[in-house]
């Protein structure tokens, strides 16, 4: 039997790289959302619509937050965002 304190020198497989480099990703994109919500409130944005501005839209926070200072109000950012993205993100290819 093996020792389970001691580490093979050449594991067959490892994800630790693949779970530290999700882990940093997820952790980058909560950092960008939160900060666009408190830009967004910063500028009068009521919270309920940031939220669904940036979460349940699932709008990039960065172009919410462009698209705001342009002066641009929740709807009409969801619908550029829409427009811009609608090819591959949002509608269905039809067969």
């Amino acid at each position: 039997m093996s020792d389970s304190k001691t580490k093979p020198k050449n594991p067959k497989y490892s994800v630790s790289d693949e779970i530290h480099k999700a882990a940093y990703e997820a952790t980058v994109a909560q950092e960008e959302s939160d900060k666009a919500m408190m830009r967004l409130e910063m500028m009068g944005w009521d919270f309920e619509d940031a939220m669904v501005v940036i979460f349940d839209e699932n709008c990039p926070p960065r172009e919410v937050v462009k698209l705001a200072e342009q002066g641009k109000t929740k709807d009409e950012i969801i619908d550029a965002l829409k427009k811009m993205m609608g090819k591959w993100s949002f509608h269905h290819h039809k067969q």
